[in-house]
């Protein structure tokens, strides 16, 4: 009887409630879509397409972060971008070494200011289209950029104008 009783529930329960398992991946890094509809429209407005220039084990990280937290959180699979098709509202990552576009950019009093592992993001114009640069010195500085940017969208900052410049108090 007791476990007709205990079969009876644990079906009962398994049919009212769908248990998903989550790796450790999404218990760190949860890249759910953007809930406040006016706020995804702007990002998806803001945001046409993403390059990361320069070839290492850390750049391609960053590279696989921001295509996925931004698949995840903009619900869609926003394009990877050449240099030669730049094109408003694309997100430009990179050091001034491994990237002529943030090379171009004379951020270099900036990033001289930050640490190695720092980064900037901030808002410009190249060849008069807006876009989102994260740059650095370093490519781990660009990939904390990568993380802090997606964590911005996640939180639902405004990204409009947007200006950081961060190095980090520990190393």
């Amino acid at each position: 009887m007791m476990k007709n009783i205990a079969l009876f529930l644990v079906v009962l329960f398994s049919a009212n409630f769908k248990a998903k398992a989550e790796d450790g991946y999404r218990l760190w890094l949860r890249y759910d879509l953007v809930s406040d509809q006016t706020k995804l429209s702007a990002y998806k407005k803001s945001i046409t397409g993403w390059m990361i220039e320069g070839e290492s084990p850390t750049l391609n990280v960053a590279r696989k972060e921001l295509q996925i937290g931004l698949a995840g959180l903009l619900g869609n699979s926003t394009p990877s971008i050449k240099a030669t098709g730049l094109k408003e509202g694309n997100i430009i990552a990179g050091t001034v070494t491994s990237s002529p576009i943030i090379a171009s950019l004379k951020l270099s009093d900036k990033l001289s200011a930050i640490d190695k592992e720092g980064f900037i993001i901030t808002k410009t114009s190249i060849n008069n289209k807006k876009v989102i640069v994260i740059a650095a010195t370093e490519d781990v500085g660009v990939l904390y950029g990568v993380f802090h940017f997606l964590r911005l969208i996640q939180t639902q900052q405004e990204i409009g104008n947007i200006s950081v410049e961060s190095s980090p108090k520990i190393k």
